[in-house]
């Protein structure tokens, strides 16, 4: 937990403060987190739905910054990539942590899967987006990171505890 609050503090400090759609969602983002670190050790704390809100928000702060970056900078078009990423992460894992019926958890695959088609048909009915990104699985990088990385930190402490 310390080193969670020492990584917050630090995002915190290290951002400018500005009115930036990007800066304002993610002061906004650090208000949650620091939300959830002053609920430690209660009930708030590991409710499911809240940390469910905190893991998704993240989605919607990458779409803002990468659209604010394209539109402003004119760097690569990557809001698709971070919000279905974010997408398959919900999708596919906090999806499950919630209690909902089989049927709806289907109909958001169904709508992650439509998604995901109307990104890569060509316009006017798609976005048009390039295939090449489409085969390249650009939608399961941040997935393969993030649980590459959890994959990696569970590595290391089963590691760890082995030599005890």
């Amino acid at each position: 937990m310390y080193i969670i609050a020492w990584a917050l503090e630090y995002t915190f400090w290290f951002h400018p403060m500005a009115s930036d759609p990007q800066l304002l969602s993610g002061f906004f983002y650090m208000f949650l987190l620091f939300t959830q670190v002053s609920l430690a050790y209660t009930r708030v704390h590991i409710d499911k739905r809240w940390i469910i809100i905190l893991e998704t928000y993240v989605a919607f702060h990458a779409v803002i910054v990468a659209v604010y970056n394209t539109a402003f900078f004119q760097s690569a078009d990557m809001w698709p990539m971070f919000f279905s990423g974010f997408a398959f992460m919900f999708v596919f894992t906090y999806l499950y942590a919630l209690n909902v019926q089989k049927k709806v958890r289907w109909a958001v695959t169904l709508l992650y899967f439509a998604f995901i088609t109307w990104l890569y048909i060509p316009t006017p009915i798609g976005l048009g987006r390039d295939i090449s990104l489409l085969l390249r699985l650009e939608f399961l990088w941040i997935p393969l990171i993030l649980y590459g990385l959890a994959a990696g930190f569970a590595g290391l402490v089963y590691l760890k505890t082995k030599k005890r």
